[in-house]
């Protein structure tokens, strides 16, 4: 017998055993929530590490964090004395005797609130199986990744490539092949989801083919009779052509083309295929072996889907598992898989040892939204809080409302919920809507109490259906008002014939209520009214191409109207950019950017503007890295909005993007999805890697409720076009329904249901059998009515139902009007005014008052402080691409062409160096030992542990040219293969601080007078500055530094020469660096040696050493100078100064 709902007093409701409460919509299921959270702690002692709070998004995660801190920190002000807002807090804190304890206890939780246990399902699931390691036997390596689309495909090509491609030719049509490969990654994706496909058995092989290669046959039948049905045409023309004269159908159709014999008989084949009666009733030889060809087509097409359907459970049988196996072989976690792997030792294995330390874990526990819950994760949190059989004394409480499970197609499972509803000791109902007028409740209590006990498609109520319950209205005062009237009738029907007619009465009735001249107003919230404005107006469709056309007949009446769809601007290419972009930003590597770059709206800009691609070959890595490094300092203090900025503005995007309405919308979205990510790291506490998470999976992100946030357009003064799915947990002063009153049909493509023995199934339309296709309607129509309920409860004031009288019969819709009658607040033929006048936006008339700003203030305000080096000072240059040759050989082919570029090559050469003994024979390799050998094979190509390039004596090459290249000073002329280990510091790190402000006065002229120029968003300098230097090494009595370089400056020797050596320590600002690094050693120096130390004595100078361009005995590739003593000494007291 069902249980008997009782009222939920959330004040009142006992903390114990096991609770459902159905909160229905309106009723204030968060605040309740976050009521309970907060009794726990103060009647129980329960903190909110020992509470596990579980929903369904991570936005209603945030929402619930929000709120559970808000509310404790509102008992902890209560507790302190202070005056609060809420009544209800102010008793709870009130009733407790020992006020100070309650006062630690409360600040000890908010000071926990970021170790709160408030968590997605999968959040949930990761967090147990990351905390009990050892117990459900994970892989400690394993690495979550969403998106499986490249694993699936690998599977998919591999059946297509070994089993598809090697039948016979002609099997299937080229059409058909498209369409069976396209399905098959969705296939595979809801195989692995758990549904099962058709009839599908898992213990079969699928592996006999040989009964479906008899198509062969039927297609050279078919061939054969096609034949003979051409040579009938020809022999008897005549005969064929009294029997078209003689049915007035067939002759208008057929009469024109008989001069044409292949169109003739594509047209009669045509309509044969049609089912066109007049082809039935034609007779003679021709038309009887007409019908014959259609037979055979028939039988063809018939066979032909036999066998596809047959090797779809040949791939889901040996070809899905592959995926499976992949994902468990490399210690992939997916989103599923946490489910399905603590699903698997708690429920499966019945790990009663894991359960124990689970339920140790929680004293009390809340699942959020329960009626959204799927089978396994029912029987999850069943067999760890509900079951009771074993030492179990959690405190539980389900939360949801089964009117509103509307997302069967995401595998939500409301029999689940009433399953629940039987086992648990208490039901309680949620009765009083906050958000509605008391008039407007009323209405929808009326519209679903019609049909009774089914008014939600059940036959009986059982324990297994879902009824009814009347709730109150809170607010008993407000109502839309007509010319200061209040409009009684808060539920509106209205009828048109055609679905164009409904769609323009819908428009015009908005118009209406917009137009001030009809006098229509609403509360203003502060006890006035104001005139209706769009956005207090929402539509809910089934459809998006309702909502797009109904957006098109607003414009008409120029009203604005937004569709609102949360994962639309998700799903746009600039969002692939973004994200591709945001991985590099966090991860600044080599590949990470030139994929970024490569895939993004950046290289379509550069082919607009240069007529070619980006070419990996003209990159200047080292720069795009250290430029790609600052953005992702940026994203590291969470200024991800920033570190964008910073990149449409280094890349000039909105200057170039602003040329044409294409790249405009580009740029709107592209603006759209920074301030999405803005929102999201600030509102929902999303770090980066959440961010990079969001953007890469769009689906997961769409949430119901927080689908405002990811509007394409601004919403402040538009009506919202929403679906109804998308609709749930917002509201709407006014409320239009439309594509609620169709009779719910079989669907083209995968249709889901669920079977009588409570498998969910997926098939094909075509292969529906009778009793599963009256289930799946039946299921369908339960469904469209729970969406019926969340369409009318998203009301404030008013809400309107339109529809037609196309597929309108025998819907659920049509259910309820034959029950219901017209009564106070209900109207159900509503008919909208035949002339409305189009909608004039109110201007707004408020003005901006002019604040004074000075910069030197504002800059003034700001900390100066800074931990600075050359790349942040460095500024950025435009990359000036090099010209290349295909025409070297030998070592000039290496080092010009074969030798990587980039910082990653640079790092590995910078290694080499660091390693190798520079005295040492390096004139071939039979000189040198394995430790060196191991170094110089640092460049080698391997490919599944094979060796497929040795460059080892190529790098040999490389390092003998260097350490035998003459490096030339005015006073000093050596190699370094003369410089000892001992004497050289690699990698010398330094830090010094820096004390000036005269930057733009004095600093910044001094470097340009030496060829270098500095960051100028730099107004003064304080802090420290940091710095690693290649090399320093002694040579002779005096110190050098050394910086390796591997620009690829040409592919000529004289590329490398001394002139084009200043262009490109010049291009790359290079002189800033060496002079800095100087300044470093200059101190160093002062430090180490005292006053003994003269620079005009000890300090030799700078080299830089371009790899790719030095040779030996020559001075190609070296760069040599020596700063004057007064510049460094100006820079030194420059940047040592105390603050002017």
């Amino acid at each position: 017998m069902p249980k008997k709902n009782e009222i939920f007093d959330v004040n009142q409701v006992a903390l114990e055993g096991t609770n459902l409460v159905e909160a229905s919509a309106g009723t204030g299921k968060t605040y309740s929530i976050a009521i309970l959270v907060l009794r726990l702690i103060i009647e129980k002692g329960i903190g909110v590490q020992q509470q596990l709070i579980v929903t369904f998004t991570r936005f209603a995660v945030a929402e619930l964090q929000e709120r559970v801190r808000h509310f404790i920190k509102m008992a902890y002000d209560a507790s302190c004395g202070l005056t609060i807002k809420d009544e209800l807090i102010n008793q709870l804190v009130q009733s407790v005797p020992d006020m100070l304890a309650l006062k630690d206890r409360l600040r000890g939780e908010l000071l926990m609130m970021d170790e709160a246990n408030i968590l997605t399902i999968h959040g949930f699931c990761q967090q147990m199986l990351n905390e009990f390691a050892f117990e459900t036997k994970q892989h400690f390596d394993a690495a979550l990744q969403s998106d499986l689309n490249d694993i699936v495909a690998t599977a998919v090509n591999q059946f297509w490539r070994e089993v598809v491609t090697n039948l016979p030719v002609n099997t299937f049509s080229i059409k058909e092949m498209d369409i069976f490969k396209a399905q098959l990654p969705t296939l595979f994706y809801k195989h692995l989801g758990g549904l099962q496909y058709a009839a599908y058995d898992a213990t079969q092989s699928y592996d006999v083919f040989e009964p479906f290669l008899k198509i062969g046959l039927l297609q050279q039948e078919l061939a054969e009779t096609t034949q003979s049905l051409s040579l009938l045409l020809l022999t008897q023309r005549e005969s064929v052509a009294a029997a078209v004269m003689g049915n007035a159908y067939a002759k208008k159709a057929l009469v024109p083309l008989l001069d044409d014999a292949s169109a003739f008989i594509e047209a009669a084949l045509n309509a044969g295929r049609k089912g066109t009666a007049y082809i039935q009733k034609l007779e003679g030889a021709f038309w009887d072996t007409l019908q014959q060809v259609l037979r055979q087509e028939e039988s063809l097409a018939a066979q032909r889907a036999l066998f596809q359907q047959y090797l779809s459970y040949h791939a889901l049988r040996h070809y899905a598992p592959k995926v499976t196996e992949y994902i468990h072989k490399n210690g992939i976690l997916t989103f599923d898989a946490m489910i399905e792997d603590l699903h698997r030792i708690v429920v499966k294995e019945k790990n009663e040892y894991l359960c124990s330390l689970i339920r140790a874990r929680y004293a009390a526990v809340f699942i959020d939204e329960f009626q959204d819950t799927d089978t396994i994760q029912f029987e999850l949190f069943e067999q760890l809080f509900m079951n009771r059989d074993s030492p179990n004394e959690t405190i539980l409480f389900l939360i949801g409302d089964p009117k509103q499970s509307i997302y069967a197609f995401r595998n939500a499972d409301v029999d689940s919920y009433l399953a629940a509803k039987q086992k648990v000791d208490k039901v309680y109902s949620m009765n009083v809507n906050y958000r509605s007028t008391a008039r407007m409740v009323q209405s929808v209590n009326y519209f679903f109490s019609a049909l009774g006990t089914q008014a939600f498609g059940y036959e009986d109520a059982g324990e297994q259906s879902i009824t009814y319950i009347p709730v109150e209205g809170k607010d008993q005062v407000k109502a839309i008002q007509r010319n200061h009237t209040p409009d009684q009738d808060t539920l509106v029907l209205a009828y048109a014939d055609k679905v164009g007619d409904a769609k323009q009465a819908l428009a015009k009735e908005i118009a209406y209520l917009l137009n001030p001249e009809n006098g229509c107003t609403i509360d203003d919230g502060s006890g006035g009214l104001r005139a209706i404005v769009p956005s207090d107006i929402g539509i809910l469709v089934r459809t998006g191409k309702d909502g797009a056309d109904l957006k098109k007949i607003l414009r008409a009446y120029n009203i604005l109207a937004v569709p609102i769809d949360d994962t639309r601007v998700l799903q746009t290419k600039e969002a692939g950019d973004m994200m591709r972009l945001l991985q590099a930003m966090l991860a600044p590597t080599v590949k990470n950017i030139a994929s970024a770059l490569y895939l993004s709206f950046i290289n379509t800009l550069y082919y607009e503007e240069q007529a070619a691609l980006l070419d990996s070959n003209h990159l200047d890595e080292i720069a795009l890295t250290a430029l790609f490094k600052s953005y992702h300092q940026l994203v590291l203090e969470q200024k991800v909005y920033q570190a964008f900025q910073k990149l449409l503005s280094d890349f000039s995007i909105a200057a170039k993007m602003s040329k044409d309405n294409k790249s405009l919308r580009a740029l709107a979205n592209i603006i759209q999805l920074m301030q999405l990510m803005h929102q999201q790291q600030y509102r929902r506490n999303m770090n980066a890697d959440d961010l990079l998470l969001w953007l890469q999976n769009p689906e997961a992100a769409a949430v119901s409720g927080d689908a405002y946030e990811v509007q394409l357009e601004s919403d402040d003064n538009a009506v919202s076009i929403v679906t109804i799915h998308k609709s749930k947990g917002l509201e709407y002063n006014i409320v239009f329904v439309y594509g609620i009153h169709t009779k719910e049909t079989v669907r083209n493509g995968f249709n889901h249901f669920k079977d009588r023995e409570g498998k969910k199934k997926f098939i094909e339309k075509e292969w529906l059998r009778e009793e599963e296709e009256a289930l799946l309607l039946k299921q369908a129509e339960q469904e469209q009515r729970r969406l019926m309920y969340v369409a009318l409860t998203r009301a404030v004031y008013k809400c309107y139902i339109f529809y037609t009288k196309t597929g309108h019969n025998n819907s659920g819709l049509y259910q309820y009007l034959q029950q219901l009658q017209s009564r106070e607040g209900l109207l159900l033929d509503y008919t909208v005014a035949d002339t409305v006048a189009a909608y004039v936006p109110q201007q707004d008339n408020r003005t901006l008052k002019t604040i004074s700003y000075q910069e030197q203030a504002v800059l003034g305000s700001k900390s100066p402080w800074n931990m600075v080096s050359y790349s942040a000072l460095n500024v950025k240059h435009d990359y000036v691409p090099k010209s290349n040759s295909n025409q070297l050989a030998d070592y000039d082919a290496f080092v010009f062409n074969e030798l990587p570029r980039g910082t990653e090559a640079g790092t590995l050469l910078h290694t080499i160096f660091e390693q190798l003994d520079f005295t040492k024979d390096y004139s071939s390799l039979q000189t040198l030992g394995n430790f060196e050998k191991m170094h110089l094979s640092g460049f080698n190509v391997r490919a599944n542990g094979t060796l497929k390039t040795d460059r080892t004596d190529l790098l040999r090459q490389l390092v003998y040219h260097t350490l035998h290249a003459t490096i030339r000073f005015a006073d000093n002329i050596f190699e370094l293969r003369s410089i000892a280990n001992h004497a050289k510091i690699n990698e010398l790190e330094f830090n010094f601080p820096l004390q000036s402000t005269a930057i733009q006065e004095r600093l910044l002229p001094l470097l340009q007078s030496y060829g270098a120029t500095l960051n100028d968003k730099y107004f003064s300098l304080s802090g420290m500055m940091n710095g690693k230097i290649d090399l320093l090494f002694e040579q002779q009595g005096q110190y050098y530094i050394l910086d390796w370089k591997s620009n690829y400056l040409g592919f000529d020797i004289a590329d490398y020469e001394r002139e084009k050596l200043y262009e490109a320590m010049t291009e790359h600002n290079y002189h800033l660096q060496y002079l800095i690094y100087t300044v470093a050693v200059h101190k160093y120096l002062q430090q180490r040696m005292g006053s003994a130390y003269q620079y005009e004595v000890h300090f030799g100078g700078i080299v830089y050493v371009f790899l790719r361009g030095v040779r030996s005995g020559q001075d190609a590739g070296i760069f040599t100078i020596r700063p004057p003593f007064a510049l460094i000494e100006a820079l030194a007291d420059l940047f040592f100064a105390p603050k002017d």
